[in-house]
């Protein structure tokens, strides 16, 4: 079989457009290749691991007592004269290339994702097989649990969903999967809420009388706050929680520069990166918190201005829902169609102005890892993809002299084998869980 070419330099600088990017990883990939040269290498580093955890054993006897045959990938036992593979019922079972294993693992411990193109091209592996590599870490990764996890509804994530998969339908986007779960989840609150109105059979004439007037005064009251509640609006004037929203008290540092260049008058994108000199992702973070909030608007043709109170004040009673009481933060900011809105009540974007805040910027820079690395995502592993996230949570503490141990690594080993069968039965759930264990800078 002939071998595929390598050249990790032009792979380097085709995939990484960033300067300061391609010396972090030539840096990491170096370090990599110094302490594991080839294919042998990782073998031996393997074996070492698995016999200081305890993991290497005769799978028969149950005995340590083992003749490692190295260049064949298999041991001997002592007692039972029975041979087996090292990797059986590991991480790594079923194995060839276990230096393109490593080569993955190494880079996400080092907070490196790549996708499975860019890994393919620099271990000279397939791109299905890459592909294999990259979704069984990130089952190792989804399975780790960590310190603070916030529940986001799948349809938060609408606008990086752009491949297809095994579920997705003949002839459809797809984003179908996502549209046909809301329209379900909509159907199902639609009726509920019709058959919480609905006047409940009795048979007693005496309790029917009753309970009609019960009705109505209770329709006499909620008329006369509706009345209440349209006289204030008519008059400008918004409930304390209504007054603390179209506020946005606290800006970070970035929404003060942005409000503060849009006071002189509209301005396009174009103009305020020359103008602040920052990247694309942060001056979006920055755009889409204001958006969200009220305090700018972005119109045809990419101009931005501020946000006038006639403006806020006709928007704010055009998009009110009088019957949903706990609105997600998020749907505003997340699909510019305004059709779609979250109807999961775990969901974390019904929480405080605050918390929405933080949510929005980890969610936004997320997805602009993903629609830069990898383009797009399929939603059956959109959960796995989240996963990522925790490359940045499990880092090895401070390294001795000498230690090339990383923690990814041996939580592969505490793992058994994945499998290609368990990838395929995985599905992303409604209720996606994100670990945000560190706090994300807003802009």
């Amino acid at each position: 079989m002939k071998q595929k070419k390598i050249n990790v330099q032009a792979a380097i600088n085709s995939r990484l457009t960033d300067k300061d990017e391609r010396e972090r990883f030539r840096r990491v990939w170096l370090e990599f290749k110094s302490i594991f040269p080839d294919d042998k290498a990782c073998w031996k580093d393997l074996v070492s691991q698995l016999q200081k955890d305890d993991l290497l054993y005769c799978r028969n006897c149950y005995g340590t007592d083992l003749t490692i045959a190295l260049s064949q990938r298999k041991y001997s036992c002592t007692l039972c004269k029975i041979d087996g593979s090292i990797t059986s019922n590991t991480f790594f079972s079923r194995v060839r290339k276990l230096w393109s294993w490593y080569a993955a693992i190494w880079l996400a411990d080092h907070s490196i994702i790549i996708n499975s193109c860019f890994l393919a091209d620099i271990t000279g592996i397939a791109s299905s097989s890459a592909q294999h590599i990259n979704k069984s870490i990130m089952c190792v990764l989804a399975e780790t649990k960590t310190t603070e996890v916030s529940e986001v509804s799948s349809l938060h994530f609408f606008d990086i969903i752009r491949k297809r998969s095994i579920l997705t339908a003949k002839l459809s986007k797809p984003i179908s999967e996502e549209i046909e779960i809301y329209d379900r989840r909509k159907a199902k609150a639609t009726n509920r809420a019709g058959s919480s109105n609905a006047e409940s059979p009795n048979n007693s004439g005496k309790k029917r009388g009753a309970g009609k007037t019960g009705s109505n005064c209770q329709t006499g009251t909620a008329k006369k706050k509706q009345e209440k509640d349209l006289g204030n609006r008519q008059r400008g004037v918004t409930s304390g929680k209504d007054a603390k929203t179209l506020r946005a008290e606290k800006h970070s540092a970035d929404e003060l520069v942005i409000i503060a260049l849009l006071q002189r008058g509209d301005m396009s994108i174009e103009s305020i990166l020359k103008k602040t000199k920052w990247d694309v992702s942060r001056l979006n973070v920055a755009l889409s918190i204001l958006e969200l909030f009220g305090k700018i608007k972005i119109v045809a043709g990419g101009n931005v201005s501020i946000m006038s109170s006639h403006d806020l004040f006709n928007q704010e009673n055009a998009t009110r829902d009088q019957e949903t009481k706990r609105e997600c933060r998020l749907s505003s900011f997340y699909h510019a169609n305004k059709r779609h809105s979250c109807l999961i009540e775990k969901c974390a974007g019904r929480t405080s102005e605050a918390g929405a805040k933080s949510l929005i910027a980890h969610l936004t820079s997320f997805k602009i890892g993903i629609k830069r690395i990898f383009g797009g995502i399929s939603r059956k592993y959109l959960q796995l993809y989240l996963s990522l996230i925790k490359c940045d949570t499990i880092k090895t503490p401070e390294k001795s002299p000498g230690e090339c141990r990383n923690t990814l690594l041996k939580l592969c080993l505490e793992r058994s084998y994945v499998g290609s069968r368990y990838i395929k039965t995985i599905n992303s759930p409604e209720l996606l869980s994100a670990a945000f264990s560190k706090p994300q800078r807003v802009a």
